[in-house]
């Protein structure tokens, strides 16, 4: 596993506005501004790329939710809420 602190000064922008636990998802939107990324394909794209980097390579828990009450990115707080996110999938 790399370290934190070889992190891009975005990368670190972005887990720091990222917060623990499924209450504090943030949305796309709301991340985007944020980061004072544009709103469109492209910065959405770059966001996307930067959360896939976090969770891969550096190994943060970062869970996505879509659906019609929660929309957008969090760090699981607990296993249950991983177990969660993967049901579905698997």
């Amino acid at each position: 596993m790399e370290k934190k602190a070889n992190l891009t000064k975005q990368e670190q922008k972005l887990l720091s506005m990222l917060k623990i636990g499924r209450k504090n998802i943030k949305t796309t939107k709301v991340l985007l501004k944020e980061m004072q990324l544009e709103g469109s394909s492209r910065g959405m794209r770059y966001l996307r790329e930067m959360i896939r980097t976090l969770r891969l390579k550096y190994k943060v828990p970062i869970l996505s939710m879509r659906n019609s009450n929660e929309n957008g990115y969090f760090i699981a707080e607990t296993t249950d809420e991983i177990m969660e996110y993967i049901a579905p999938i698997s």
